[in-house]
């Protein structure tokens, strides 16, 4: 491909996505792929006049709405405000109810942290984010109340290098200059980026010190 061709393709690219959101939006539908099911799209919802609903939707009833059986373990025990949390439910069938998957999902984690109090499993949790979790803002505090309540120690996975070192306070970490680093944005024929999207390779030269970190 030319280099004309490479500056043309985030265009084309944009282009494509705009057009197949518009269509989405034009179709005014919920729709299907994969066994997944996705929201109506509307990408005019910014600038389009919102119109104010002129009947307001029933409440659901008591009778429909069913807890999962996580809930109804938690609420036994004290531990789930029953009452809010149908108040919630009943204020606006508009809201889309999606405790059947989350919390199913919740579920099977609290289980195993129930297991971890017991002393018969382990837990390891990946969180994947932006700027805030590469510097550990907010993992930190999750991490250290994690790890007080149901044991465990270390700061979780880190990288041996990285390019923005001295953004995360809660390590420290040093490394020489004489690395070659491959991403996966940068990537480099017969070397494969590891969970972190990069890896680290020594450049040995007999005038230079050996690579350390």
């Amino acid at each position: 491909m030319n280099q004309n061709q490479e500056r043309h393709r985030p265009f084309i690219i944009i282009l494509l996505t705009v057009a197949i959101l518009l269509f989405l939006t034009w179709a005014n539908s919920n729709f299907s792929f994969g066994g997944f099911s996705f929201k109506q799209v509307n990408i005019l919802s910014d600038v389009t006049k919102k119109t104010t609903p002129s009947i307001i939707p029933k409440a659901i009833p008591k009778e429909k709405i069913k807890l999962t059986k996580r809930e109804q373990k938690l609420a036994k025990a004290g531990k789930l405000n029953v009452d809010s949390l149908m108040q919630v439910l009943q204020k606006d069938e508009r809201i889309s109810d999606f405790r059947t998957d989350s919390l199913d999902i919740l579920g099977r984690f609290f289980s195993r942290l129930e297991q971890v109090e017991q002393g018969k499993n382990r837990v390891r949790i990946g969180w994947f984010g932006d700027s805030m979790i590469e510097g550990d803002f907010i993992t930190q505090t999750v991490r250290s109340t994690l790890q007080s309540q149901f044991g465990g120690k270390g700061v979780g996975f880190v990288t041996m290098l990285s390019p923005v070192a001295g953004f995360r306070q809660t390590i420290g970490q040093a490394a020489s200059s004489n690395w070659q680093t491959y991403t996966v944005l940068k990537p480099h024929k017969g070397f494969f980026p590891g969970i972190s999207g990069q890896v680290n390779i020594p450049i040995n030269s007999t005038s230079t010190p050996s690579p350390w970190a």
